[in-house]
């Protein structure tokens, strides 16, 4: 339940304030009887008025859910183009990344040479611990 005051909360309290002073003028004048009455029908109203604010809350939901399905149709007719465009991104950079020759060769050649002084130093390891 939200707490904000808002122009449905305040037109059911204008509501209450009236029919509370309704109350009050029609004991003044006709008594318990006028009383009993305004009690029938504020017991007749007050369903009227209450199917009355859900109908109009069941419009405005009808219509953001159609603004929301006009959305998501105008976004699945936007989607093939948009796919289409992130795959071309997607070549357009597997081809950035792609090495040339020279590129992988100089990675393995200096790999290779890691690889060697790593063997060294591990056979000078070796040969220091025996």
């Amino acid at each position: 339940m939200s707490l904000r005051i808002g122009p449905r909360k305040a037109l059911g309290l204008a509501a209450l304030v009236l029919v509370a002073v309704a109350a009050v003028l029609v004991w003044r004048l006709l008594g318990t009887d006028g009383l009993l009455i305004l009690a029938i029908v504020a017991a007749v109203g007050a369903p009227l008025v209450v199917a009355w604010f859900v109908l109009q809350a069941e419009r405005r939901t009808a219509q953001r859910i159609e603004r929301v399905r006009a959305a998501i149709q105008r976004d699945l007719r936007d989607l093939p183009a948009q796919l289409e465009t992130v795959a071309r991104q997607m070549d357009e950079l597997s081809s950035r990344v792609a090495w040339d020759g020279e590129r992988a060769d100089r990675f393995l050649t200096a790999l290779d040479g890691r690889l060697t002084r790593t063997e060294r130093l591990l056979e000078a390891l070796t040969d220091r611990l025996s």
